[in-house]
């Protein structure tokens, strides 16, 4: 079986985030710099917490526990990148595949508690449970469906309708 996608799985952190991050604070202190400005002046503990502080009280004001602590969760998903290749995927649905062809569907139903990847595995329970395959196809088109419209959902903004002018 391919490595676990649990809690457990390896994962790397994405150089492009991090590299975009320092080339961001880098232009800004850049820029300060350019214009006169020291760079120490920016590093000011009591504004940072103003700022900082003050952004974070308006999110826990403007969003419920759950959506702060989705948005929390989904960080690791921005600065840390999945090693899984595609390759490793199709190894493993190429393999369950040869499985179920040689020795039935209901031989799968071990592997569909092993496999790492949630929506393979629903699917595969779903064929294992003698769906038909419109329905298994039916169910996992919605999830993904409402999954991606959640993601690509625009997000609030604390500031509610006035936020056109603050550029939010």
């Amino acid at each position: 079986m391919s490595q676990r996608t649990s809690p457990g799985r390896p994962r790397r952190l994405d150089i492009t985030t991090v590299l975009g991050l320092a080339l961001s604070v880098g232009l800004i202190v850049g820029g300060h710099v350019l214009e006169g400005g020291r760079a120490q002046s920016l590093w000011q503990g009591a504004a940072a917490v103003i700022v900082f502080g003050g952004t974070f009280g308006a999110v826990l004001v403007s969003f419920s526990f759950a959506e702060v602590r989705q948005a929390m969760g989904a960080l690791k998903h921005v600065l840390l990148e999945d090693r899984r290749s595609n390759d490793d995927m199709l190894a493993t649905i190429g393999r369950l595949a040869v499985k179920a062809r040689k020795e039935g569907i209901m031989r799968l139903e071990d592997d569909a508690e092993r496999v790492d990847d949630l929506f393979l595995r629903r699917g595969l329970a779903l064929a294992v449970d003698g769906a038909t395959p419109t329905t298994v196809r039916t169910m996992l088109e919605g999830e993904s469906f409402s999954r991606f419209d959640a993601e690509e959902a625009p997000a609030r903004s604390p500031l509610g309708s006035d936020s056109h002018f603050t550029g939010w």
